[in-house]
């Protein structure tokens, strides 16, 4: 989860810890899988990024023609969203409130296009899910669950 930016917002929260307790209670079937999902589905899975490559910053070439000088420049950090659609991986310039970004318009990164609308973010529930479901490779063979 090292990846992730912390989703509350508020610096005093140990947001990791709380997901981790949150992952252990499910485990040990002190929450339902549905009160799990429900208090991480208003969030949305963002992570930080530097625009460190021109390639890169051409991404952000139609964001920059329609926002000008609130646009992406070189060495700048941006958002990247985990996308819902697999064509769609979102792109939207860095914010101290990042869980604001799905609501704004982003870049898509695969076509530079500017789009709208949060049902293209993936929610943080579903990262977690996926998260913990997957399985782990470090132990014993390949059947073994977080």
């Amino acid at each position: 989860m090292g990846h992730l930016l912390n989703p509350f917002g508020d610096p005093e929260i140990r947001w990791q810890k709380e997901i981790w307790i949150d992952i252990l209670k499910l485990h040990y079937e002190k929450i339902t899988l549905d009160e799990f999902l429900s208090k991480y589905s208003n969030f949305y899975a963002i992570s930080e990024f530097t625009v460190s490559s021109p390639s890169l910053l051409r991404r952000f070439d139609r964001y920059n023609e329609k926002f000008g000088k609130s646009g992406i420049i070189p060495f700048d950090f941006f958002l990247i969203g985990f996308g819902n659609n697999r064509d769609i991986k979102p792109l939207s310039p860095f914010s101290k409130k990042s869980q604001e970004a799905p609501h704004k318009d982003f870049v898509d990164y695969r076509t530079g296009n500017v789009m709208n609308g949060s049902e293209h973010w993936c929610s943080l529930s579903d990262i977690l899910l996926k998260y913990i479901n997957h399985l782990e490779s470090k132990l014993d063979g390949d059947i073994c669950l977080l």
